[in-house]
């Protein structure tokens, strides 16, 4: 009994450390949005046959219809495609210049960021006594993230103490690699200390591949820090299909000080290029064009991903979780122990 119980308990601290580790890092992927979409290719008689896919300058898909090897025919009836049928149907597609060949269900990796499973699809009529037809001819495309290296951003500004009511665009990097020209934006989060308040927008942009210099406007009519986080998005739609939009979830962070008078908070005879060239009580900060002692204490830009900000909880909880389930598990063997 003591072995059984033994045992038990291994197996039982074995699915503990399971159950914890999965609760903790769920959604370790930072791309949120649909990952996965559809692009449909077929022709309509009043609307004629579906768009290419095209994102910014230089992403573009195009599809041919579905055909049917006629040598699969083995007797009269209708022919549709499925996992034994599926070497009879067959499409072509290109990417980017580049074309390929797929049966049903084959999959390609078309790039560092996307794979594509593929469906051509539509129903095969075999009667010897009339013509044979091929209808309802339709190629399903299924397209998936497997890469979230894609996007990213960074603060970059480092003018960070500032007069009330200074017009102000805060600067932000924006790292793009899906498409060059893409439609993007910035989702901002902005906390007034002072005031209790929070200010929330998105800034429409566009982004090319590589580096893009972008921003989006700070509210400065109240004293004191207002913290503000980032994250960027790109949208694209699909013809004849939905609009998707794709954010990476790493915040980039940083704090200003909004003051009365920019003079008199610094110490401007004083040049400086760290704390410790400063008096007490002041701090090394860049203002405008140079860095000076300052008394505002700025908190410095930083990155941090919403699995992070969310670590805490999801450990508590993950730990709550498994108290209370070890704990059952310890009455359920008491339980037996006694019988």
């Amino acid at each position: 009994m003591k072995k059984r119980t033994r045992r038990n308990l291994i197996v039982i601290s074995i699915l503990l450390i399971v159950f914890i580790l999965l609760f903790l890092f769920k959604g370790m992927f930072s791309i949120v949005g649909q990952t996965t979409f559809n692009y449909n290719y077929y022709c309509d008689k009043e609307k004629g046959c579906t768009p290419d896919f095209i994102i910014g300058d230089d992403f573009r898909f195009s599809s041919s219809l579905t055909s049917f090897n006629s040598s699969c025919i083995k007797e009269e009836g209708y022919y549709t495609p499925n996992e034994e049928t599926k070497e009879c149907w067959k499409t072509t597609f290109t990417f980017n210049n580049k074309e390929y060949e797929a049966k049903y269900g084959d999959k390609f990796i078309l790039n560092r960021y996307l794979s594509i499973k593929v469906y051509p699809e539509g129903r095969y009529l075999y009667d010897p006594g009339r013509e044979s037809k091929l209808k309802d001819r339709n190629v399903r495309y299924v397209f998936s993230i497997i890469n979230n290296g894609f996007l990213s951003s960074k603060i970059t500004d480092k003018e960070l103490l500032l007069k009330i009511n200074q017009d102000k665009i805060a600067k932000v990097e924006v790292f793009n690699d899906f498409a060059n020209n893409i439609d993007g934006s910035l989702i901002y989060n902005c906390k007034v200390d002072r005031a209790l308040q929070y200010l929330n927008g998105e800034e429409k942009s566009f982004f090319s591949k590589g580096s893009t210099p972008s921003g989006f406007p700070l509210h400065t009519s109240d004293l004191g820090t207002i913290s503000c986080n980032v994250i960027p998005c790109i949208e694209f739609t699909i013809p004849w299909g939905e609009k998707i939009k794709l954010c990476n979830d790493e915040k980039s962070l940083v704090t200003y000080n909004i003051v009365p008078n920019i003079d008199l908070e610094v110490e401007t005879s004083i040049k400086c290029n760290s704390d410790i060239e400063c008096k007490f009580g002041l701090n090394c900060i860049k203002v405008n064009d140079d860095s000076i002692c300052t008394k505002a204490k700025l908190s410095q830009q930083k990155s941090i991903s919403s699995i992070e900000m969310n670590l805490l909880n999801s450990t508590l909880f993950g730990i709550l979780g498994g108290l209370i389930i070890f704990l059952g598990v310890l009455a359920y063997l008491e339980y037996i122990k006694r019988r």
